[in-house]
């Protein structure tokens, strides 16, 4: 195979401002850039060049969420002639494509572009294409949840990229193989890790690479619950943040600060952080670090027990992730945003369980009875997607309860008809709170119907049989079960064979036949 035809030195020129200012994040000036080079074409600019420029452009407008001017580009690039030098971009190409379909919500095909490109590049002794297509498939084992398949893939990656002698590539991967190790706690090859991406970012000078390899290194001291290193890693990672003049990174590193101060007791000056990163979130429209605040800033309300804002703030991480589940993610923040997945249900505990602190009959009421809702419906084939929501609207189901006087919830001898009928309105008070928010449908019928009755004896409708949600049903007897074999101050607990038997009782009265 002959050698390429060389650029010109125009184009040569204009390429390595084009990529330098990818490189920083400048994707306006980069993309001007990669267009002023394609309007200025003379007849002996190679296929390959035009291919480069093209790719460019690509790239940028895939970075402004643009996907059609992306597969546009990449189309131009496949009916370029078929000179010297045009399989590495015709490879390239197919790989832009790989993430476009991604993000276009298409991982199989995604998948499939990526081993395609990954073969060709092999065959074509190009080490750093054929690690990238590596990586990209690393990305959508993390976003499945195969983390060590992922791994796997990764160091396989960094192999190929030390193989090219890529530093930006070694940095960018060991950055995100780190947080993989890091999530299945393999934390001396997560540190080793993030050892050797620091080192081959400070090799090119990269201070955004350096400031989210800081932001690893806290996310994963916090995992550990090493506050004092999470805290000089979020302070490393806001000086790299702004050296690099990247408001996106200043965000996350503010989102860090915030939550180390949360941690150790800071809450005011943890609300200041969160809300200067949810602020920069909103400005540079970045929603995935729109959920993260905004998840981050629902656990320091409830916290606070300001449980009325704290919905409202989960609600706005929902409303951003299912947003990202439309568009795709790929990279770290396929890794990130499940974390907020995660998050999510455990900021929701922990506000069930301050709720349930103000009856002090329901200690640990919230999390078994949670588990058994779950694994009733799963027995009833409720698939697990929505799982998640039953689970969210188990622990929700006393929210309601927040408008009872303590005094009442804990009296210990009977109530007055007032007080009975304060306590009865729970359901309604709970659902009433939830009415704004975009949480999915089973959420809201668990803490509207968990008090009505089969035979329609029940409250606050009076729904019977059907009328009532399945999901209610099923939460109902999960929670009676619970109540039945569990210590209250006013009764023993049953053995569970006894409960099963006084609950049949009420089959066709309570329950669901």
């Amino acid at each position: 195979m002959t050698s390429p035809a060389p650029a010109p030195s125009w184009l040569g020129a204009l390429l390595e401002q084009g990529r330098l200012a990818e490189a920083r994040g400048q994707v306006q000036e980069a993309r001007e850039l990669y267009e002023r080079a394609l309007h200025s074409l003379t007849t002996d600019t190679p296929a390959w060049g035009i291919a480069e420029l093209l790719l460019g452009a690509g790239r940028t407008h895939l970075a402004s969420r643009n996907a059609g001017a992306a597969l546009d580009c990449v189309e131009a690039v496949f009916a370029l002639p078929a000179e010297d030098g045009m399989d590495a971009a015709t490879a390239q190409g197919i790989e832009l494509r790989g993430c476009i379909r991604w993000l276009e919500g298409d991982p199989a095909a995604a998948r499939a572009d990526f081993i395609d490109v990954e073969r060709r590049a092999t065959g074509l002794g190009r080490p750093s294409l054929a690690a990238t297509a590596s990586a990209r498939l690393a990305d959508l084992a993390v976003l499945d949840g195969q983390l060590g398949d992922a791994v796997t893939l990764y160091e396989g990656a960094l192999h190929g990229y030390r193989s090219a002698g890529d530093e930006a590539g070694i940095a960018a991967t060991a950055t995100r193989l780190a947080g993989c190790l890091a999530d299945i706690k393999r934390w001396n090859a997560a540190e080793q890790a993030f050892a050797d991406a620091a080192s081959a970012a400070g090799t090119i000078g990269d201070d955004r690479l350096l400031a989210t390899i800081e932001l690893g290194r806290a996310d994963m001291a916090l995992d550990r619950a090493n506050i004092e290193r999470a805290h000089a890693a979020a302070d490393r990672a806001l000086d790299f943040a702004r050296r690099a003049d990247n408001r996106t990174l200043v965000a996350r590193a503010l989102l860090v600060a915030g939550i180390v101060a949360r941690e150790l007791g800071d809450l005011p000056r943890a609300e200041r952080h969160l809300e200067q990163a949810a602020r920069l979130a909103d400005e540079t429209e970045d929603v995935l670090l729109v959920a993260e605040s905004a998840r981050e800033l629902a656990d320091l309300l409830a916290r606070s027990d300001r449980h009325a804002p704290a919905m409202q703030s989960l609600n706005r991480a929902y409303r951003a992730l299912a947003q990202l589940r439309v568009r795709g993610v790929e990279g770290d923040a396929a890794r990130r945003m499940r974390r907020i997945d995660d998050g999510f249900v455990d900021v929701v505990r922990r506000m069930a369980q301050r709720i349930e602190g103000k009856d002090h009959a329901t200690t640990g009421h919230c999390d078994r009875v949670a588990d058994l809702t779950c694994e009733i419906a799963r027995r009833m084939g409720v698939e697990q997607p929505a799982l998640r929501w039953y689970r969210v609207g188990a622990y929700l189901h006393d929210i309601g309860k927040l408008e009872v006087p303590p005094t009442i919830l804990n009296k210990s001898g009977r109530l007055s008809p007032e007080e009975w009928a304060l306590v009865k309105r729970h359901p309604v008070a709970g659902a009433e709170m939830l009415r704004e928010l975009d949480l999915p449908w089973e959420v809201r019928p668990i803490v509207e119907s968990h008090h009505e009755c089969w035979d329609g004896s029940g409250y606050p409708h009076g729904l019977a049989g059907e009328e009532i949600p399945l999901a209610a049903r099923i939460f109902t007897v999960a929670d009676v079960y619970d109540a039945l074999v569990s210590r209250r101050s006013f009764k023993v607990a049953l053995p569970h064979d006894e409960a099963l038997d006084v609950m049949r009782r009420d089959v066709g009265r309570q329950f669901d036949p």
